[in-house]
C-alpha cells in the first residue's frame, strides 16, 4: 500500500541508522528501497513448494517493469518512472502475471523480490529506457 501512494523506499523504526542512510542514498539516486525487516518478512511468507519462475518468458521491457516491482514500486511509481500512465503499468501487471500464471500483482511480488535480489533482472529503473 504504501509504494501504490507513492513512496519510493519503506524501512521501519526498528532498522538500525546505517539502514537508514542506505535508504536515504538509494532513493536520493532516484532508486527504490525496501528496508532487510520488510524484504524478509515479504520473503518468509514465501511457500516452500513455489513453482520456479521463468523470467526469461517475458521481453525486456516487462522483466524491467517486475525488477521495478520487486525493488517495491507501485503502479504510478513504475509509471513515473518509465514515463507511461499507472493504467499502462497495470495492463502490463496483467500480461505478465498471466504469462508467468500467477494471480496477480500481490502473487507477483515475492518471486520478484527474490529475482531482484539475485540478479536475474535488471537491478535498477536506470536499466530501462522511457519509449521514444
Amino acid at each position: 500500500k504504501v509504494f501504490s501512494a507513492g513512496a519510493t523506499g519503506y524501512v521501519t523504526k526498528r532498522e538500525t541508522a546505517q539502514c537508514l542512510l542506505e535508504a536515504i542514498a538509494e532513493v536520493s539516486a532516484g532508486r527504490h528501497y525496501v528496508g532487510p525487516r520488510i524484504a524478509s518478512a515479504l520473503l518468509a511468507d514465501e511457500p516452500d513448494d513455489e513453482p520456479a519462475v521463468n523470467w526469461q518468458d517475458l521481453s525486456d521491457r516487462e522483466q524491467g517493469i517486475v525488477s521495478l516491482l520487486g525493488d517495491g514500486a507501485g503502479a504510478e511509481a513504475i509509471g513515473r518512472n518509465l514515463e507511461i500512465s499507472p493504467r499502462t503499468v497495470e495492463a502490463y501487471f496483467a500480461r505478465i502475471s498471466a504469462k508467468l500464471a500467477v494471480q496477480g500483482v500481490k502473487e507477483l511480488r515475492r518471486p520478484a523480490i527474490l529475482a531482484a535480489r539475485e540478479g536475474r533482472l535488471p537491478s535498477t529503473a536506470r536499466d530501462l529506457q522511457p519509449p521514444a
